[in-house]
C-alpha cells in the first residue's frame, strides 16, 4: 500500500467514512495495477484531483521516468481520454504530440494505452500501461490492450459498488 498516497491526508479531513471508502478504493486500484503489470511492462494509475492528475501507483518505471503530478490539460491525449471517457492509444515517438508527458513516450513497435476509470458519469482516474520493456515488436495492438480495458471496467464497477454501499450505510443510519 502507498503510505503517502496523494489524497489520503486531504480525505482524512473529510471524515472517517470518506477515509474508509478511500482505503477500500486504494485496495481495488492496487489490485488493478498488479493485475495489469503482469501483462505489461509499465503501469500507472493517475487519480483525478480537480484539474490535476496525481500518480497513485506505478510499476516498472525507471528512476527519473516515473509519472508526476500534472495538469489534466498538460496532454491533449489525457484531456481527450478524460473528457470523452474513452480508451486511447498513445502515438509512437515519431508522431507523438509535443506535450506528451515523458513517462508516456512509446517507441515505434510498442503499444501505450490510456484507459479512463469512471464511477457513475465521472472519470475518477486513468490507467496508463505500455509494453516498452518487452523485447518483441508489434505493428498491431497486442491482446493485452483488450484485457487491460476489461480489467479497468471491472475495477470501476467495484469502485462504484464501494461508493454506493457507503451511501446506503449513511442513508440507512
Amino acid at each position: 500500500m502507498s503510505p503517502a498516497s496523494p489524497l489520503t491526508g486531504r480525505l482524512r479531513l473529510g471524515g472517517a467514512g470518506l477515509f474508509v471508502r478511500w482505503k477500500r478504493w486504494e485496495l481495488v486500484l492496487e489490485a488493478l495495477a498488479e493485475g495489469v503489470s503482469a501483462e505489461t511492462s509499465r503501469v500507472t494509475i493517475l487519480v483525478v484531483d480537480g484539474d490535476h492528475l496525481r500518480p497513485l501507483i506505478s510499476h516498472g518505471f525507471a528512476h527519473g521516468q516515473q509519472p508526476h503530478d500534472m495538469s489534466i490539460q498538460a496532454s491533449g491525449l489525457l484531456t481527450a481520454t478524460i473528457a470523452l471517457g474513452q480508451t486511447s492509444f498513445v502515438k509512437p515517438l515519431i508522431v507523438r504530440e509535443i506535450n506528451t508527458p515523458s513517462f508516456m513516450h512509446v517507441p515505434v513497435g510498442h503499444t501505450g494505452l490510456v484507459v479512463p476509470m469512471a464511477v457513475g458519469d465521472e472519470v475518477v482516474a486513468v490507467l496508463y500501461a505500455d509494453d516498452v520493456g518487452r523485447t518483441e515488436v508489434r505493428e498491431d495492438a497486442p491482446a493485452w490492450a483488450d484485457e487491460v480495458d476489461l480489467l479497468v471496467r471491472h475495477a470501476a464497477v467495484r469502485l462504484e459498488n464501494i461508493t454506493s454501499h457507503r451511501t446506503n450505510e449513511v442513508l440507512g443510519s
